[in-house]
């Protein structure tokens, strides 16, 4: 909901948890649709006032440790569906072949990262 509802031109999110500087951190990766511009600061200020709507503890977060907790990045254009085709292609079970968006692991993340 707090990525879905900030009406930004996406193609698919995941969100996983990451420790920077002995913070928990909350980093949400997006792809945006081909051809179309996300805006890193716009995405990161919609997503926050979003989790800051529908996560009481994450405005506790925010005011008890003093910082930002929220770190949004931008996949390559593909990055999902590349995935999803090696996943195929690697015979997984249909399932399976979408990384989860909540918490995906070091790996799809890497993945992701780098199709």
């Amino acid at each position: 909901m707090a990525v879905h509802d900030t009406g930004l031109p996406y193609m698919d999110w995941v969100a996983r948890k990451e420790v920077l500087n002995s913070h928990p951190q909350l980093h949400v990766y997006i792809e945006p649709r081909p051809a179309e511009a996300i805006d890193l600061k716009e995405a990161k200020h919609k997503i926050d006032r979003n989790l800051s709507k529908i996560v009481a503890e994450y405005n506790d977060l925010k005011e008890m440790f003093n910082y930002d907790p929220l770190i949004v990045s931008l996949l390559p254009e593909g990055a999902f569906s590349a995935y999803m085709q090696a996943q195929v292609e690697a015979g997984a079970d249909l399932a399976h072949i979408k990384p989860p968006h909540m918490q995906p692991s070091d790996k799809i993340t890497k993945r992701l990262k780098n199709m």
